[in-house]
């Protein structure tokens, strides 16, 4: 969800220092991460979901229960959101909202992987058909 808000919205996240200082004419004392925050967006989310789903691969991961994890994947990109108002209602600094947008990813790719593993399992039982639906 959080994922599609931010590609959805691209102006909102590689502006998003100016709304974070709470200055319009704010200039990026880092302008080369605000160009490219989308592509450090997306890698960390990436590299989050492989740790994640890595993890999710061995005993302990398989040991968590489906209901959590949904629960948790589910509520997490809520949380997401919110984190987006406070960061720009607190007016804090650029590396602040760096932090924000960066925290962001890494939540994102584990609460993708929690739904992604949940839906994954709870599906797995049935024909590939219903399977791929899932997936797709």
């Amino acid at each position: 969800m959080v994922s599609n808000a931010i590609t959805a919205a691209p102006s909102f996240i590689t502006e998003f220092y100016k709304y974070a200082q709470g200055d319009k004419n704010a200039k990026a004392e880092d302008p080369s991460f605000w160009i490219n925050v989308l592509t450090y967006y997306n890698a960390a989310v990436f590299g989050m979901q492989v740790v994640c789903e890595t993890f999710m691969l061995t005993p302990l991961g398989r040991s968590i229960p489906l209901r959590p994890r949904l629960i948790c994947g589910l509520i997490m990109p809520f949380g997401e959101m919110l984190a987006l108002i406070p960061a720009a209602l607190g007016h804090t600094s650029e590396a602040g909202a760096k932090a924000t947008i960066m925290v962001l990813a890494i939540v994102g790719g584990l609460s993708k992987t929690l739904c992604d593993s949940g839906t994954g399992a709870l599906a797995g039982p049935f024909p590939t058909k219903f399977y791929s639906s899932v997936i797709w």
